[in-house]
């Protein structure tokens, strides 16, 4: 969904200076030292620490708690003869507001799994908002979209820079997301730095013995990209070169690609 002008050309320079730091770490992941190991990016903790609650997963927790609380005080101030105010209602908004900032901190120092999850929490309010312009913008409260646009505009914003300090870092689930996010604006554009992310996630899903998901990322990259891009066949070979040995699989490489593409499809 995408309302009025496009958003500021600094996503211009956040895609460039991305797809030059994914290419980078693609070349780095060849020598198998690219992509984050098996154990990276929030896996829980075995053995006698699997009780211990990191910082990250404590602030999940309490973030959909305060937001659950501001959905029951909003109900109850419209219900009648339900007993409450307006003082628990803006409690629980800001202990979201909180939440949100200290993810934001996390992140801005590196943690890519924080960055993932604060940029995931800034794309959900912005569908969010979205939904509610076309919703409760009428005739008699003519200001309200426009609000509502400003407030999804800048969660869009803080969605991609999020998602990008993680994609930067290889974080799988913050490349694929930020490959789907990108490739569904409307003109697409930006097609090399989408496909250098959706080869972000299936490489680094790899690297994590998480063959299930690098499956979904390429079954997805292949829906998205088309079928000339020379990641794309690259993708298919790291993936299926690791399944039966009876067809081994070899590294294709970004020429070779496109010259088998154009044999099939001139």
């Amino acid at each position: 969904m995408m309302f009025g002008k496009a958003l500021p050309s600094m996503r211009r320079l956040v895609g460039a200076a991305l797809l030059s730091v994914l290419t980078s770490a693609a070349m780095a992941s060849d020598d198998g030292h690219g992509a984050p190991k098996a154990g990276a990016h929030g896996e829980k903790k075995t053995g006698k620490h699997a009780a211990v609650e990191s910082e990250l997963d404590g602030l999940l927790r309490r973030y959909s708690t305060a937001n659950l609380t501001a959905l029951k005080e909003k109900v109850c101030l419209i219900t009648p003869k339900c007993a409450t105010d307006e003082g628990r209602l803006l409690d629980a908004m800001e202990s979201s507001r909180l939440i949100l900032q200290r993810m934001a901190d996390m992140a801005e120092a590196g943690d890519a799994e924080a960055a993932f999850h604060r940029g995931r929490l800034s794309y959900e309010l912005a569908d969010r908002q979205g939904e509610r312009a076309q919703v409760d913008a009428t005739a008699e409260y003519p200001d309200m979209g426009k609000v509502l646009r400003r407030r999804w505009a800048q969660e869009t914003v803080n969605g991609q820079h999020f998602l990008a300090i993680a994609a930067a870092q290889g974080h799988p689930p913050g490349c694929l997301m930020l490959a789907e996010r990108i490739a569904a604006r409307v003109p697409r554009t930006e097609p090399e730095l989408i496909a250098h992310l959706f080869r972000c996630a299936v490489t680094g899903f790899l690297d994590n013995k998480d063959r299930a998901n690098a499956v979904d990322a390429f079954a997805k990259m292949r829906k998205t990209i088309g079928p000339r891009e020379p990641l794309l066949l690259e993708a298919h070979s790291l993936i299926f070169r690791q399944t039966p040995p009876e067809r081994p699989w070899r590294r294709v490489e970004p020429a070779e690609a496109l010259a088998e593409r154009k044999k099939v499809a001139p």
